[in-house]
């Protein structure tokens, strides 16, 4: 079978399985809410939806500029090289378990001579943004913690858990040079070859990440004006532990890793867990879960998919791979 041949069919699979994912989480949603009370849009605010879809391309604009300040230890991309990388790995990441695909989609449509690079990038990344989801959201979702945790004994634990957890990604962000020493050095040599070349001189100024950091928080931000925003669609009766439901939502999706298949199910039952307290009923807290999900991850996820389609770096890949 020819390179070409494999590409196609490469294609094929990544389209069949995207649109298999899209179906399947649909008719989970539809399961889900046949045992439930029937929506009715015209109870809908549709001014409040718009504006969560406005925030949208804002929300992968500022994943986008976040990705170039990234890359800059071993690679000089532009805007649009670094939207196609951030969508086309958000495609991959929504096909793949505790989306681990995003680290493949990023390298692949990052044009640098070191792809490998990317991986640790692509963490570093992940890391600045759950030091807000879990940070601020330890925080802010107290409130609820104890309400769902009735045990004081566990939610203590819970929280100690936490604090440890916080204080690893901390370490790793503020001291990144020093964490990838420790484990290389504890490497075998054999391992220890197989290691991309700058991996030792992979690190961040302090500039690069304050601005990292600062996207970061700035989409923590976005996320929860979407949320607030849909909420507030079927429900304007807003009181005081509102941001306490949301971010006790973003915190558990942040530390309890969800496989792709069943990431809209379980966020569906967590949020009708959450918002039970909110007079909001099931119907409602499943279709804003699916309206965030859709919103966020598939519209955006299209167009990656249409990148990663179209973009001819694979056959690049290829030639660079045999000739080395």
């Amino acid at each position: 079978m020819s390179r070409q041949h494999i590409i196609l069919a490469v294609k094929a699979i990544l389209v069949i399985a995207f649109g298999a994912l899209i179906y399947s989480q649909w008719s989970k949603y539809n399961n889900l809410a046949t045992h439930q009370d029937a929506i009715k849009l015209s109870s809908i605010q549709w001014r409040y939806v718009i504006g969560a879809l406005i925030l949208v391309p804002v929300n992968w604009w500022l994943e986008s500029i976040k990705w170039r300040i990234l890359c800059q230890p071993f690679a000089t991309i532009n805007l649009i090289q670094s939207i196609k990388a951030i969508l086309g790995g958000l495609t991959l990441g929504l096909l793949t378990p505790s989306r681990i695909g995003e680290y493949g989609g990023r390298a692949l449509l990052t044009p640098c001579e070191e792809e490998s690079m990317t991986v640790g990038a692509t963490f570093f990344g992940s890391v600045a943004q759950n030091l807000w989801n879990i940070g601020l959201g330890m925080l802010m979702a107290y409130p609820m913690i104890q309400y769902l945790i009735d045990d004081a004994s566990s939610s203590t634990w819970i929280y100690i858990i936490l604090i440890i957890q916080l204080c690893v990604l901390v370490l790793i962000y503020f001291k990144l040079k020093w964490f990838i020493s420790f484990f290389t050095r504890r490497l075998s040599p054999v391992i220890k070859q197989k290691l991309p070349k700058g991996i030792s001189r992979f690190d961040y100024s302090i500039d690069q990440k304050t601005r990292v950091l600062g996207l970061a928080l700035a989409r923590y931000v976005l996320y929860f004006a979407q949320y607030s925003l849909l909420i507030a669609s079927v429900n304007d009766a807003f009181d005081g532990l509102v941001l306490s439901r949301i971010a006790s939502i973003y915190l558990i999706q942040s530390v309890v890793p969800i496989p792709a298949f069943l990431g809209l199910m379980m966020r569906g039952e967590l949020a009708i867990t959450v918002w039970q307290t909110y007079n909001l009923s099931p119907i409602w807290a499943l279709t804003v879960t699916f309206g965030l999900w859709f919103f966020n991850l598939v519209i955006p996820a299209i167009f990656g998919l249409y990148f990663l389609i179209k973009a001819d770096y694979r056959v690049n890949w290829f030639s660079r791979n045999q000739e080395q």
